[in-house]
């Protein structure tokens, strides 16, 4: 197993300590007395990073045994520790009515609701505002019914109603929406330092929740355009325009990064060196939400047969299934990552982007090292949806009929392109494409509504 020096320090002190206890390969029993012993001494972080170590010593010097249990048991030490993300225990302080709102907006409908839905439509015989309506709910989940909305929009909502209703009970004020309470969360926003662009999207989480959830039959249009107010103008100020970077300037990060861990001594920081500028390469061209890059593993949304490497996400934002050829200009990059540099991270499971304790890296994870890099490598800090933006202005730069294939690739209609990602005019023009919208788009890209 190819170490860093550092990194086979590490495991050595930790060896150590092991074999304090045993000189022969651990039990999950020892392995246990190990943790608790481990806890005793070190906070849950230091304790967490002496397991992984000791993971790796136990498979050097024991490399014949089966320490599939000890994968398996990691895996699941890591997914407790994680915060729990439970709906259900994220709203036991919502007030009752809030609540009952709440279950019966999400529960799924009954038989006897669904035929009535569909007589309807069939005896108003308005074909055009059916589908109409169907293509607006296949937007995303603001359009979409509550029982629709994907499980990060729900906790999205609901961690917005739960920071307006601790601000409420927290001043003394009474549970409810009302303008004056709204006017009185703006401020304690204010306060929190929170930008203008964050404060509208608490607003419109209250304003949905409330629309749609709780009192649908009220009238919210003057908290809905106090959230689009605040929306207009934090856009106005934020400027996206002048952090967009060119394809071509992130694809040539992308194959520095690369090069220098191939001129490197093959340990595994040039490992991660590797992968994250395989990361950046393919989020340059392809343009995939972060959600998906953090589910994309090996054999199933990356698929390769022979030669050909295909991606597939079977559910994206829309609710559409996305599929596509890996991006020409990496291919090689692939194999290389996957056969040399991938096996140095020691992957414990089949995620593709792999983190330096041998597991996938998370959705935050990747969104902080993703930004981390850009800001340290070119000056800006270029989030992963702000690589969507910059594919998208780069088709307009080059031509409106390079505006299709770069819809069809982000999974937009050519006026929501227009709509969300037009900074082009903005944009330089020597940042010109330089032929990289050919390798960017692949051919047989498909899409199909669920």
């Amino acid at each position: 197993m190819n170490m860093s020096q550092p990194s086979r320090q590490r495991c050595l002190r930790t060896a150590e300590l092991l074999l304090g206890m045993t000189l022969v390969p651990p039990s999950a029993e020892v392995w246990q007395a190990f943790t608790a012993v481990l806890a005793s001494k070190y906070a849950p972080s230091t304790v967490k990073t002496y397991l992984i170590d000791a993971s790796y010593a136990v498979r050097i010097l024991w490399p014949e045994d089966d320490w599939a249990w000890l994968v398996a048991q990691l895996r699941n030490r890591k997914r407790q520790a994680a915060p729990d993300s439970s709906t259900d225990i994220a709203r036991a302080s919502w007030p009752a009515a809030w609540e009952a709102a709440w279950q019966a907006a999400v529960a799924p409908p009954d038989g006897a609701s669904r035929r009535r839905r569909l007589r309807r439509i069939y005896r108003s015989g308005d074909a055009e505002a059916a589908a109409a309506q169907t293509d607006g709910e296949s937007r995303g989940d603001h359009n979409r019914s509550p029982r629709r909305w994907s499980p990060p929009f729900r906790r999205r909502v609901i961690r917005g109603a739960n920071s307006y209703l601790t601000f409420l009970r927290a001043d003394g004020r009474a549970l409810e929406v009302t303008r004056a309470n709204i006017d009185g969360y703006v401020g304690e926003l204010e306060t929190r330092g929170l930008s203008d662009h964050s404060i509208a999207m608490h607003i419109e989480e209250i304003a949905l929740l409330m629309k749609t959830v709780v009192a649908p039959q009220e009238d919210w249009s003057w908290l809905q355009g106090f959230a689009e107010a605040l929306k207009a103008a934090a856009k106005t100020r934020r400027g996206k325009a002048a952090r967009i970077v060119s394809v071509s300037d992130l694809t040539a990060l992308a194959e520095t990064m690369m090069a220098e861990a191939r001129a490197g001594v093959g340990g595994v920081q040039d490992a991660i060196r590797f992968r994250d500028g395989l990361l950046i390469g393919y989020l340059a061209l392809m343009g995939n939400r972060l959600r998906n890059i953090s589910e994309m593993a090996l054999g199933t949304t990356v698929e390769t047969q022979g030669e050909t490497i295909r991606v597939t996400f079977e559910g994206t934002k829309n609710g559409s299934r996305w599929s596509a050829p890996w991006p020409a200009k990496f291919e090689q990059a692939f194999w290389d990552y996957v056969t040399v540099y991938r096996p140095l991270l020691g992957p414990q499971d089949d995620a593709l982007w792999t983190a330096r304790d041998g597991f996938g890296m998370t959705y935050g994870a990747l969104s902080r090292r993703i930004g981390d890099i850009t800001f340290a490598r070119i000056g800006r800090r270029v989030s992963p949806h702000l690589f969507r933006d910059c594919i998208a202005t780069q088709a307009q730069r080059i031509s409106p009929e390079a505006v299709r294939p770069a819809a069809k690739l982000l999974g937009h209609s050519e006026r929501v392109l227009d709509l969300h990602y037009g900074h082009a005019e903005c944009v330089e023009a020597s940042k010109a494409l330089e032929g990289v919208i050919g390798a960017m788009v692949p051919p047989r890209l498909s899409r199909r509504v669920r």
